[in-house]
């Protein structure tokens, strides 16, 4: 059964802070295909570069243009898909006591992915640090009864890439 990444930006952004983005790549490239929205290259590359923070989205950009993590658009047509990113917006924005509309769209765009994903049948790894997400996007995918979708421990993955051998 196929397996796939989805990673968030938070993810990218922590890796470069951390200097550990070609321990990521690496650590990307050794195993399932590493997937991402659209919003997440936006938010790591695009918008980055145009306040003066090229130097780190150059670096973030090599992921995407070396192939390590592809950016693909989620698909909505999927009722279930739907159904969970709006209870999760729901759930995110009471957590946050925020309104729905101010919940993310990288996040939403990463559950869409995963769902989406896991319902072709694959294995799904989440790699993010939002606790919220976290909290929500369990609850709701056990009230779905959706499984196959995996959250990998941000912390952990970060810590685990700045001990790895440079090279």
């Amino acid at each position: 059964m196929p397996t796939f990444r989805v990673v968030d930006s938070s993810l990218l952004i922590e890796a470069d802070h951390r200097r550990v983005l070609r321990a990521l790549e690496k650590y990307l490239r050794s195993g399932p295909p590493a997937i991402a929205p659209p919003r997440v290259y936006e938010e790591t590359v695009t918008e980055p570069r145009s306040i003066g923070f090229g130097a780190s989205a150059a670096r973030i950009e090599k992921l995407f243009k070396s192939g390590a993590v592809a950016i693909k658009p989620p698909d909505y047509t999927d009722s279930l898909v739907s159904t969970i990113v709006d209870r999760v917006r729901v759930c995110i924005a009471d957590r946050a006591g925020k309104p729905e509309h101010a919940v993310e769209r990288a996040d939403l765009q990463i559950v869409a992915l995963a769902i989406e994903n896991a319902r072709k049948g694959n294995q799904v790894e989440i790699m993010f640090r939002d606790s919220a997400l976290k909290v929500c996007l369990e609850r709701v995918l056990r009230g779905q009864g959706v499984s196959g979708v995996s959250i990998i421990d941000f912390r952990s993955l970060i810590r685990q890439l700045k001990h790895e051998p440079k090279g």
